[in-house]
């Protein structure tokens, strides 16, 4: 979701040295994404939203050649908090992704996340559905993935597909207990020049 400033904001510091980047800003909020840092491929992203319900803070960095090699690096970490009339919810935590490159097309990945959830300030109407609660997500995701694009920021044609399983338990941690099954399919055709025809295919199946 976009992020959020009264007014327009010049670009902040972090944009110096960036090669190419993007800056969005719009009512109250602000984004910065970097799809190629420092010419090395390297990804980076920051977002803000501060609304009247919600406060959104994001950092995601994603390195496909980690320390020159065929392994992945990636990290992403987020607050979220939300405001309701009848109750607050407050999300934080962050995912720790190492990849391996297989062969030209077949990369495994290796994911573990670890997210907090409060659910609190409850007023009589949301008492009748929900109840005041801390929970923990403490995962491990292993995952494969093959990927023909041609380009994977602007793709004009290949195939891009994953199959990834996702478990939560005590031993990791967590007090919210579930498998997650994710598999997708995207296909990209080029029709005529500079355009591109895709379509996506995901389906997810969880366990408790």
């Amino acid at each position: 979701p976009p992020l959020f400033f009264s007014t327009p904001t010049p670009a902040p510091p972090i944009l110096s040295g960036l090669v190419g980047s993007e800056m969005c800003i719009r009512d109250r909020g602000v984004q910065i994404q970097e799809n190629n840092l420092f010419g090395y491929g390297k990804s980076l992203g920051a977002s803000v939203t501060v609304g009247t319900i919600s406060q959104i803070f994001l950092i995601d960095y994603f390195d496909p050649y980690f320390l020159d090699t065929s392994y992945q690096f990636g990290l992403q970490l987020f607050k979220r908090e939300y405001q309701y009339i009848d109750y607050d919810r407050a999300r934080w935590g962050g995912v720790l992704q190492f990849g391996k490159e297989l062969n030209t097309w077949t990369f495994a990945r290796l994911k573990y996340r670890f997210e907090s959830i409060k659910v609190d300030d409850l007023n009589s109407v949301a008492t009748e559905v929900l109840q005041e609660s801390k929970d923990k997500i403490s995962s491990v995701t292993l995952g494969l993935t093959y990927d023909t694009r041609d380009n994977f920021m602007d793709p004009s044609k290949g195939i891009n597909s994953s199959f990834y399983i996702q478990e939560s338990n005590s031993y990791l941690g967590a007090n919210l207990h579930f498998t997650e099954y994710t598999a997708s399919f995207g296909k990209y055709y080029s029709v005529i020049p500079n355009h591109t025809l895709a379509f996506t295919l995901s389906l997810i199946h969880i366990s408790e």
